[in-house]
C-alpha cells in the first residue's frame, strides 16, 4: 500500500524530478471507501487523515474534507 511506503502526508510532496502532487493517501482512501459505502473503512481512514493533518482550518479545501467526514459519520449511524 502507497500509505505505507512515504512517512507522511503533505501537499506539494516531490514525486519525481520536477513533478509535485497533494499527497494525501488517508482522505484518499476515505473517498474511495465512502464510494464504496464501506462506512467503517472510510471512518478509519478519515481519522487517520485528520490525525495526519492532511487538511487544516484554513485550508482551501478544508470545508470539503468536512464534509466528507459529515457524510461518513452520519453513514455509519444510519447502517450501524
Amino acid at each position: 500500500m502507497t500509505a505505507n511506503l512515504k512517512s507522511e502526508s503533505r501537499r506539494n510532496a516531490r514525486m519525481y524530478g520536477m513533478w509535485f502532487v497533494n499527497y494525501l493517501p488517508y482522505y484518499q482512501m476515505s473517498l474511495a471507501w465512502s464510494e464504496l459505502q464501506e462506512w467503517d473503512q472510510a471512518w478509519d481512514a478519515i481519522r487517520i487523515s485528520e490525525e495526519m493533518q492532511e487538511f487544516l482550518p484554513g485550508n482551501n479545501q478544508y470545508e470539503k474534507f468536512s464534509s466528507l467526514k459529515e457524510l461518513i459519520e452520519k453513514s455509519r449511524k444510519s447502517n450501524g
